[in-house]
């Protein structure tokens, strides 16, 4: 729902802009302007039943809806940056005449092709972000703990935050990525936080339990809430993620795993009420190694304080979609990838999934790979 609402702000802001500037643009001719406005009328036709329809339309009917309405909101909001870009450079070049004046940015057959030349690269981009999505990026990344995790020399562990399941990331998708996970052979799987991305309906129909339920390794899967499990439903999504027999379900607490290392899983940050992580691992024996799960890398200071030996966290995404990835690590001490601070191994992953359009560019769909190797 949220997707959506902003959505329909598109709808209302920009693309009325964008249908203004077209629309200077059109021959004079009947037929053509016609279809021209049936586009965006449509446009905002298939917005309103996807906001309306979004909790009882069935997900085969709502998800090619929700798609197109994503797609159409990606490219007005593209087509109005660059359109506006145009307004403003076709103003500066007129005050201070920095093209030859040869160049009339005003006439119409220069506007027509530039329009003509951003639906291309649209086009172009949108085909590229989605074939990105698809493509799973093995991230391999070597840690060396200098701890004793009793009789374990080298465990290689598979790390994977932001599934985003729903409408977008459907079951077909999902069982992809567990094919893959599984692949790798690891020793076990950690889950970082927004395994659903809205409403839990759209998951329960789809039956992506039984995919998730494939999710094996010898030393466990062990998953932990990221801010989407508190979006929508947020009572019933708790209680779905704690069926798994196969998955240790983790909120401010800690494992010890074969009497070896330790598995911390903090609540969200959208929990405020959850245990603050140095109250989590206080009583734990710090000669073993401490692997810590926690969605939002805020604060990176309180869990290198706290002991961890290794953390990891998913939640940025890196932008998803370039340019918003220089953003993201302008925020975020770390906004995707390896640092280590102090004694602590952070890893921030930019996630299997994505948020809204399934897309992706300059930025990986990634399952993190940990080779690590304990002290002898």
């Amino acid at each position: 729902m949220v997707i959506l609402l902003k959505s329909i702000i598109f709808q209302i802001v920009l693309a009325p802009y964008v249908f203004r500037r077209g629309w200077q643009l059109l021959p004079a001719n009947k037929v053509v302007c016609i279809t021209y406005t049936s586009v965006f009328v449509g446009q905002l036709i298939i917005y309103l039943t996807a906001f309306f329809g979004y909790d009882s339309l069935p997900q085969a009917t709502i998800r090619p809806i929700a798609l197109t309405g994503m797609a159409w909101s990606l490219l007005m909001m593209g087509m109005a940056i660059a359109l506006f870009a145009y307004d403003i450079f076709s103003f500066a070049n007129k005050k201070y005449h920095i093209l030859s004046d040869k160049i009339n940015l005003d006439s119409k057959k220069i506007r027509v092709l530039y329009f003509i030349l951003l639906l291309a690269i649209a086009g172009i981009l949108f085909g590229y972000g989605y074939y990105s999505f698809r493509q799973i990026t093995i991230t391999e990344q070597e840690i060396h703990i200098n701890k004793r995790a009793g009789h374990i020399k080298d465990m290689r562990v598979a790390v994977v935050s932001d599934f985003h399941l729903g409408i977008f990331v459907d079951k077909a998708t999902l069982k992809t990525y567990v094919d893959k996970i599984m692949e790798q052979q690891p020793d076990m799987i950690l889950i970082v936080g927004d395994v659903i991305d809205y409403h839990l309906g759209t998951v329960v129909e789809q039956r992506m339990d039984e995919d998730l339920a494939m999710l094996k390794a010898p030393y466990g899967v062990y998953m932990i809430n990221g801010n989407h499990e508190y979006m929508a439903d947020d009572k019933e999504k708790m209680v779905w993620l704690q069926q798994f027999s196969n998955i240790t379900y983790l909120r401010d607490s800690a494992l010890l795993v074969n009497n070896a290392f330790y598995i911390v899983g903090r609540d969200d940050k959208k929990n405020e009420y959850r245990e603050p992580i140095s109250s989590i691992t206080k009583d734990l024996d710090k000669s073993k190694p401490i692997i810590l799960l926690n969605h939002q890398p805020h604060d990176l200071h309180e869990d290198v304080d706290a002991g961890a030996d290794i953390a990891l966290y998913g939640h940025t995404h890196n932008g998803q979609i370039f340019p918003y990835n220089l953003y993201i690590n302008m925020v975020f001490e770390v906004g995707y990838g390896y640092k280590k601070k102090g004694n602590t191994h952070i890893y921030v992953s930019s996630g299997i999934g994505t948020s809204g359009p399934l897309c992706r560019i300059g930025t990986l769909t990634e399952i993190l790979m940990l080779n690590i190797h304990f002290s002898e």
